[in-house]
């Protein structure tokens, strides 16, 4: 090569192999999972039980001060802070977990596994929500397992969890909560189950619609918002004719919910009417009509 045109040919030259795969250019490395906690030497170890004690101290700055510190420390912290866990002081648990929030991530999925194992209710409620948010397949039987917990908010996180990794033998119990606690759930089914989304996923929901009772349709109606895709709305379409105001309102939300619209919870009955008036007129579902003009209610 030209001496004089390598310097310009160069920049070129790595410019063309970046260009032929841009993907291994630009995507950053996910972290790979780890198989143990990292060990402290017992200084460390020391230090860590004493800036978790100052989370007992009724000073803000001073427990705000605790978890920076704890969170430099790292994942080594992690083990000795989930002692500190307790089943009676909520405050604690509070900015404990709190902290783990900031810690944890997918690439400790088999330590919190490993640790959900625990005699504390507390600590185990945690972790289960936690590996359940995740929605990775190899937590599938640590979640299975956890649907048999005596703790009815543990079973129910791992019943969420595995219907996020489009497990329909979830769907049921799934169903049953949201048909009776939908405001305390609908956060986390939200967060979860669109994971889920797909064909096969919004078929089953849809069936079990069937000719069950309004409660249930619109449980079930609830639940497709995160399940079905944006062609299935024929399978629910008429259900925004339905007597029954819940089953509309929520035959509603799950239109525009797999239509990219956010859902409208306190809808009124007379928007509720008059929505379902609009698409009474319309002769097809396309996504100017399945918005129908529902962002102005």
């Amino acid at each position: 090569m030209n001496r004089y045109l390598a310097p310009l040919l160069l920049p070129l030259l790595a410019c063309a192999v970046f260009a032929q795969d841009p993907a291994k250019a630009q995507e950053p490395k996910k972290p790979g999972k780890l198989a143990d906690w990292p060990t402290l030497k017992q200084p460390d170890q020391d230090r860590v039980a004493a800036l978790a004690g100052q989370f007992r101290k009724p000073d803000a700055n001073l427990q705000k001060s605790a978890g920076e510190q704890l969170a430099a420390i790292g994942d080594g912290a992690v083990p000795i802070l989930f002692r500190q866990v307790s089943d009676r002081d909520e405050a604690l648990n509070a900015l404990l977990f709190g902290l783990f929030d900031k810690m944890l991530g997918p690439q400790h999925a088999a330590l919190m596994a490993r640790e959900s194992k625990t005699n504390k209710p507390a600590l185990r409620r945690y972790l289960v929500l936690r590996m359940c948010k995740l929605t990775d397949p190899d937590l599938e039987p640590v979640l299975q397992a956890a649907t048999k917990d005596k703790d009815e908010d543990i079973a129910f996180f791992a019943q969420v969890g595995l219907l996020g990794l489009r497990k329909t033998a979830a769907l049921a119990p799934v169903l049953d909560r949201a048909r009776t606690n939908w405001s305390d759930i609908q956060p986390l089914v939200s967060q979860v189950l669109p994971a889920a989304r797909s064909e096969a996923m919004g078929r089953a929901t849809a069936e079990t619609i069937g000719n069950a009772q309004p409660p249930a349709q619109a449980a079930a109606l609830r639940l497709f918002r995160y399940l079905g895709t944006k062609e299935q709305g024929a399978l629910i379409r008429h259900h925004l004719q339905a007597k029954d105001f819940n089953v509309k309102k929520e035959a509603i939300n799950a239109m525009r919910a797999i239509h990219g619209e956010e859902p409208i919870e306190n809808l009124s009955v007379f928007n509720a009417t008059k929505m379902a008036k609009e698409d009474r007129k319309s002769t097809r579902l396309n996504s100017s009509h399945a918005n129908i003009s529902y962002a102005v209610f």
